[in-house]
């Protein structure tokens, strides 16, 4: 199988407390600018949306990285004939039911890695 297209989309960091999540947006907003920075429920984004800053720690023991991908299909398929097992229970979906988002089975590094086909 041909390797499909992966790009590195963002990486996520668990925010800790919120001592250690404020200091780290705090750099974040000195580095990119205060306006750099976008909150949505989950997480604060910066870097023009590279860093992703969890208010809650999500998967991945240090957080996890995202890699976009234009063939979710084919990208999953390559993964999996390479050694590297998917998490299904991790998949989210579009309100259409196509599949966004799924994770690796196991952690590199003490990061989860997660595919997206979201930019």
């Amino acid at each position: 199988m041909d390797r499909p297209e992966f790009y590195f989309s963002h990486v996520g960091i668990n925010g800790g407390c919120e001592e250690k999540r404020e200091e780290m947006l705090k750099l974040c907003r000195l580095v990119f600018g205060a306006d750099s920075i976008q909150e949505s429920p989950h997480a604060c984004f910066a870097g023009n949306r590279t860093m992703e800053i969890q208010k809650e720690d999500g998967l991945g023991t240090m957080g996890h990285i995202a890699l976009y991908t234009p063939d979710l299909k084919a990208a999953m398929a390559y993964l999996e004939e390479n050694g590297y097992p998917l998490d299904r229970n991790t998949a989210k979906y579009e309100e259409d039911g196509t599949m966004r988002l799924i994770y690796l089975k196991d952690e590199i590094n003490g990061f989860a890695v997660h595919l997206t086909t979201r930019k």
